[in-house]
């Protein structure tokens, strides 16, 4: 597949020392970015904000049975008992 680009003149420079640095041209350069670009894992979208409290609500569901912590429990003091 080939592919025209218009890149920002700035860009085109990187681009050309980047190639001259590597000691390929920069078609070679440009075909071995996307092969790299092509392998990265692609990011799921973003949830709306309903979903994501939708979400929370899912990992909430049940907590009201957990225990409640006492306030000594989540002290500084009582987490690093074991450190001095």
């Amino acid at each position: 597949m080939s592919a025209k680009l218009n890149v920002r003149h700035e860009v085109a420079e990187r681009l050309a020392a980047e190639a001259r640095g590597r000691g390929v041209s920069v078609d070679t350069l440009l075909e071995t970015l996307l092969d790299e670009a092509a392998l990265l894992p692609v990011r799921p979208p973003r949830a709306t904000l309903e979903e994501f409290k939708r979400t929370l609500d899912a990992l909430a569901e049940g907590s009201e049975s957990r225990p409640v912590l006492s306030d000594k429990a989540t002290t500084r003091q009582s987490i690093y008992a074991d450190h001095d």
